[in-house]
């Protein structure tokens, strides 16, 4: 009974740790990338390209607050389009033989909000009480802090640098073709828009093998962008 005492009470206090220092870890990143400031900036506008399969493509991404997010990538002159605007949203991929739109389910209109840079789903995350500090890992060299992420599109793992205090890597696991992959996004190359420090560069690996690269080139905040580039089809 007495060592069933102290497990639980060492339980406990490694329960409080941990707490406090995700409370840290999440204040002092939120610092870093100034989230307060970007809290009142009403729209986003980021144009940059992708390169992917030695293939190259253009990429421009609209945000406005609260809830629309349009991207737009053009390969040999098709364009491909994800458009979100609130709980609707649609996919265009002529690639696949077809310009029609297809609706989003609300799965996936769940997983490509929480990419949203306005909305910040770490800062979401933390405040609805979905993280757990998950200990430490190395990201390109460096030691970083692993946080497991629980939400209702998935669970995902994101690690935030040491010293910097910025998100570095996001790891998921998705479904292709009724296969699981995993995915990593790391970020890189920061730079100062505006008061906001946002990574340049996003890396992405697929089961460990390097799967595409996107750079930013152009970051705009509070540009001026018409509700109807958001409508839904």
């Amino acid at each position: 009974m007495k060592r069933l005492f102290v497990v639980l009470i060492n339980l406990l206090a490694i329960g409080i740790i941990s707490a406090q220092n995700l409370d840290s870890v999440i204040e002092k990143h939120l610092k870093a990338i100034n989230a307060e400031k970007l809290a009142q900036f009403k729209s986003l506008y980021i144009k940059g390209r992708i390169s992917m399969q030695g293939m190259q493509l253009d990429m421009e991404m609209y945000e406005k607050a609260p809830d629309k997010l349009k991207i737009v990538s053009n390969f040999s002159g098709m364009d491909m389009v994800q458009v979100i605007n609130g709980n609707r949203g649609y996919m265009i991929n002529p690639m696949m033989g077809s310009n029609d739109p297809i609706p989003f389910t609300a799965d996936q209109i769940a997983s490509i909000r929480s990419n949203s840079i306005l909305n910040s789903s770490v800062e979401d995350a933390y405040r609805q009480g979905n993280m757990v500090m998950e200990g430490e890992e190395s990201v390109a060299g460096k030691p970083a802090y692993k946080i497991k992420i629980t939400a209702p599109e998935g669970t995902r793992h994101i690690f935030i640098d040491k010293e910097s205090s910025y998100l570095v890597q996001m790891r998921m696991t998705v479904d292709q073709m009724e296969l699981e992959t995993t995915v990593e996004l790391r970020f890189r190359d920061f730079t100062d828009t505006d008061g906001i420090i946002m990574a340049r560069t996003i890396d992405t690996f697929m089961d460990g093998q390097s799967a595409g690269t996107a750079v930013y080139e152009t970051i705009e905040f509070n540009r001026e962008i018409a509700d109807s580039e958001f409508e839904i089809k």
